[in-house]
């Protein structure tokens, strides 16, 4: 846990875009471990596995996009990149492949549509205090990469202090508003169908990526600083969630939903308490 904390302040203050890809990289191979570590549980095992198997894929696509930008523009640094997107434009086709193959893969990281698929599996596999990391580490890393490339790559300075405006031919600006509200939509709605609690909060956490990218795609100063105060509040509202649900699971021995009735009667102070980490999940 150390480490990956470690590795996630290295993708976040990176500059040069393959150090941060290295680190994204490190950052979830250490996550591989973290989901396993129930290693006589199959479920943990698996969970392992899926995260392993999708981190691959979208490292592949996240690196192809890379070495698209560094064949158009010859660097790895943001700002230098910048500028020569800024000096030479990007073809449409060119931007717009580029741009898929970057969003794609941090879309993953975030647990946002459409490569969201990996958090409900791997969140009810893995062991209860490491869901508890794993449903924050990764997406804390994605959402730096994100936000440090597209305003500082793909966007300029726009018309007021504070704010910025698309950069280039292609409007992702739309793109992410059309993963945002996708990613808000199916997360809340499958999180009604659900049986199980980890796997509930899962797609809660996938709803939850959906408002935090709400906070990019305004792109101002506003929207990145209320993103980041969301975060925050996630950060202690889903530790708080995971800690009382691992007491309450070690208590009556299920993770289904259904073994919740009558909880309230018998541990008072946690089930006031989950409920009051799940209400700030509708912002009160």
């Amino acid at each position: 846990i150390l480490a990956a904390t470690l590795t996630l302040c290295v993708a976040s203050a990176a500059t040069d875009l393959f150090l941060a890809f290295l680190a994204i990289q490190a950052t979830n191979a250490l996550t591989y471990f973290i989901a396993g570590y129930g290693k006589r549980s199959e479920a943990s095992i698996e969970s392992a596995v899926k995260f392993m198997v999708m981190s691959a894929v979208a490292g592949g696509l996240f690196l192809y996009g890379l070495a698209m930008l560094f064949a158009a523009t010859h660097t790895l640094n943001i700002q230098d990149m910048h500028q020569a997107l800024a000096a030479k434009p990007l073809a449409v086709e060119s931007l717009g492949v580029i741009l898929i193959l970057i969003l794609l893969p941090l879309a993953f990281q975030v647990a946002a549509f459409p490569a969201h698929f990996w958090a409900p599996d791997v969140l009810e596999g893995a062991p209860t205090p490491a869901s508890a990391f794993l449903s924050i580490g990764p997406r804390v890393a994605g959402l730096a990469v994100m936000t440090r490339m597209m305003v500082a790559v793909f966007a300029q300075p726009g018309q007021g202090q504070g704010q910025w405006q698309v950069l280039g031919s292609v409007d992702w600006a739309s793109m992410i508003a059309l993963i945002s509200g996708a990613t808000m939509l199916i997360g809340t709605l499958v999180a009604f169908r659900q049986r199980v609690t980890k796997r509930m909060i899962g797609y809660l956490v996938m709803a939850d990526s959906g408002f935090l990218l709400m906070g990019l795609l305004v792109l101002d100063q506003v929207g990145l600083a209320a993103m980041l105060f969301s975060l925050i509040v996630e950060l202690f509202a889903l530790f708080g969630i995971y800690y009382v649900l691992s007491f309450i699971h070690d208590e009556i021995g299920s993770d289904q939903i259904s073994s919740l009735n009558g909880m309230l009667g018998r541990a008072v102070p946690e089930c006031i308490c989950l409920v009051v980490f799940l209400l700030c999940f509708v912002g009160l």
